[in-house]
């Protein structure tokens, strides 16, 4: 009985050994088959974020490719590791090198379209609205169900039985005026016409701005020269010239070069008070005397606990206009920088104000500063219109592709309402922010024909993966509005006057003003800010725009380019280079004044001479069209002329020579 129960045992024993031999060899296998399908298989990632195709695992190495979001790329082998070799297929071939690990994923992107309805969560039965855009990108390999998508900055979900595998072709102006690269194509012809060329100021003496000076930060018996470049006059609400206690009065960007060779063309720049006797000889630049910062400290006139001004690295261009006898409000760009400077290193940008009190003396102008009040930040981008700092942060501070603007706020009434008119980019609700596909895929950012239209997408989808195919995708420039209210802060966010997706994403200085009927704006860019390759880059451009209301329509003047002044030839390192035009109305006169400012912020000794007010010139407006006007270059920072008041504007010309010595003042 006993040995019967033994021989069970070793029976069971048998079977129990041959059961773990058996599922060992099976672990063995699998584990040898598991290790060969990780460690040798082909496997397909994602971008899932813009990346750079490099030829080493190294930043420093050189670039083989762009690839933006949801391109494939092949790898032998899985598993996470810091840089991944991959092989990248385009239109342009086949090519092998390394990606950022966090740039890849198992998982790709669908699309959602427009009208899709969207839900608060995935077992919501209800939906609680529908997508108002095209091509929104979700993160998923599902084809049933609900899954999450990022819209309007919050977590919604959509079917994703709905979804579509590749961008979808559409025409959407979102309601809004587009630039288009149509407008685009028929800029390098309209910047060669001699009517659009910036006066070359060949022959015109020119001198730094005299009274531009400060004590110097380590010796107090030395003053040092300023570098003084983007300029505004003192305005009233409707964009005209004030005559304020007899002065005509400028604010300005400056800064000692000193601090800028140690830290960039623009660190720590402030912004200076200059003031001009009206009536006196005004050809000699001396004649401008400065009236110093208008801030002493960050957070002048302020409640202290802003931590946009608290962060503040740089004021940067806006506008200014008169409040009653010894009041002045200022709205400027606040801006943060790098942390090392004190910011916050996000290139934060936000729109600015405060009261400042100037009073007249026996001296001239002066700023009480401790008069200051109402300093405050009122906007910083709603990601829905316009595209903030914190959609921007992640991607875009790492990849430069996307160059985040939110500056330069131009105050202008009409009928007893307030606006900001300033320099943006484009949110959710319009095609942005950041990084979109609908660059490619909206025939309403191409414009012109249809057979042009499918012409250009066919090459910017074939070129989505060079560098400036991604720019195209991150390009989202826009000149936006918001409403005021009576106390300077935002009462409503307004879509924008002109969008420039896919086209130019760096609009700066926005001015505008009515007049004989029509809202007139400008906006000034560089040619390396346009996305096409026959523009100069050393382009310089004012672009103009009207309409008969302020909200718009607005079209481009001077025909399909938009283009009103032009300089394509001068080098940004030339003392003779011009830039940041300003245009002046005056009620009385179709030649308006457009003031700008002369040789490029940095080391003076490599360019003779300091950043400084520039010749003035005038421009002729006649309805749709401008022209500059014939041998007008009046002295530097003149902002009125009256010899030439209510004369008719003539084809401009590129070797004015004369200066006009006579004082323009009345």
């Amino acid at each position: 009985m006993q040995k019967r129960t033994q021989h069970k045992r070793m029976a069971h024993l048998k079977y129990w050994i041959s059961g773990a031999l058996l599922l060992g060899v099976i672990l063995i296998a699998g584990g040898i088959y598991g290790y060969h399908e990780w460690k040798y298989s082909t496997n397909t990632y994602y971008v899932n974020s813009s990346a750079i195709l490099f030829t080493k695992a190294d930043k420093n190495s050189k670039p083989l490719s762009y690839l933006g979001r949801n391109s494939k790329v092949t790898r032998t082998g899985r598993g996470y590791s810091k840089w991944m070799k991959v092989t990248y297929k385009n239109a342009y071939g086949t090519k092998r090198g390394y990606v950022q690990g966090t740039k890849l994923s198992r998982i790709g992107y669908k699309y959602a379209q427009k009208g899709t309805a969207y839900y608060q969560s995935a077992n919501s039965s209800s939906a609680a609205g529908k997508l108002a855009d095209h091509n929104v990108l979700v993160k998923t390999d599902n084809t049933s169900g609900k899954v999450a998508a990022n819209y309007d900055g919050k977590t919604v979900y959509v079917d994703a039985s709905k979804l579509t595998t590749k961008p979808v072709t559409f025409s959407d102006s979102y309601g809004t005026n587009h630039y288009t690269r149509y407008n685009m194509k028929h800029v390098p012809a309209a910047a060669k016409l001699t009517k659009h060329q910036v006066p070359s100021f060949k022959n015109v003496a020119i001198s730094d701005v005299t009274n531009a000076r400060i004590t110097n930060r380590l010796h107090k018996d030395r003053t040092d020269q300023l570098d003084v470049w983007d300029s505004w006059p003192l305005q009233d609400g409707k964009g005209n010239l004030v005559n304020y206690h007899g002065y005509h009065v400028v604010f300005a960007m400056a800064n000692d070069p000193k601090t800028n060779e140690e830290n960039g063309a623009e660190y720590g720049a402030s912004i200076y008070m200059f003031y001009q006797k009206i009536g006196t000889d005004t050809s000699d630049i001396s004649s401008w005397y400065n009236g110093g910062k208008i801030f002493k400290s960050k957070t002048d006139g302020s409640d202290g606990k802003s931590k946009y001004l608290k962060k503040q690295t740089d004021e940067w261009s806006g506008s200014t206009v008169v409040q009653g006898t010894n009041h002045v409000r200022v709205f400027y760009t606040a801006f943060s920088g790098a942390k090392r400077h004190g910011g916050n290193g996000y290139n934060e940008q936000a729109l600015a104000t405060a009261k400042l009190k100037i009073t007249a003396t026996s001296n001239g102008l002066k700023i009480d500063h401790n008069a200051t009040t109402d300093h405050k930040t009122i906007f910083f981008g709603d990601g829905k219109y316009y595209q903030s700092t914190d959609q921007t942060k992640k991607e875009a501070m790492e990849f430069t592709a996307d160059d985040f603007t939110l500056r330069d706020p131009h105050y202008i009434e009409d009928n007893g309402h307030k606006y900001l008119v300033f320099e943006g980019n484009t949110g959710t609700k319009l095609g942005g922010p950041a990084y979109s596909d609908n660059n490619n895929y909206n025939y309403a950012n191409i414009g012109g024909s249809k057979k042009y239209q499918k012409q250009v997408q066919k090459q910017l989808v074939k070129n989505r993966n060079t560098w400036n195919g991604l720019r195209n995708q991150y390009t989202n420039g826009a000149i936006g509005i918001v409403e005021l209210t009576n106390h300077y802060t935002v009462k409503k966010v307004m879509k924008p006057l002109v969008t420039f997706n896919g086209v130019d994403d760096e609009t700066e200085r926005p001015n505008i003003f009515k007049k004989n009927g029509k809202w007139y704006l400008f906006t000034d860019t560089r040619g390396t800010h346009m996305l096409k390759s026959t523009i100069s880059r050393k382009g310089i451009f004012m672009l103009g725009f009207s309409a008969n209301k302020l909200t718009g329509p607005y079209k481009p003047l001077n025909g399909k380019s938009g283009v009103v002044l032009s300089s394509t030839e001068l080098n940004p390192n030339n003392r003779r280079f011009t830039y940041s035009y300003f245009v002046i109305n005056n009620p009385n006169s179709n030649n308006l004044v457009v003031t700008s400012y002369m040789t490029k912020a940095g080391d003076a000794k490599l360019r003779g001479g300091h950043s400084t007010f520039a010749p003035s010139f005038l421009l002729n407006i006649n309805g749709n069209r401008t022209s500059v006007v014939a041998n007008s270059i009046l002295p530097q920072g003149a902002l009125t002329n009256s010899v030439f008041a209510g004369t008719t504007g003539t084809s401009g010309t590129t070797t004015n020579t004369a200066t006009n010595t006579t004082s323009p003042f009345s």
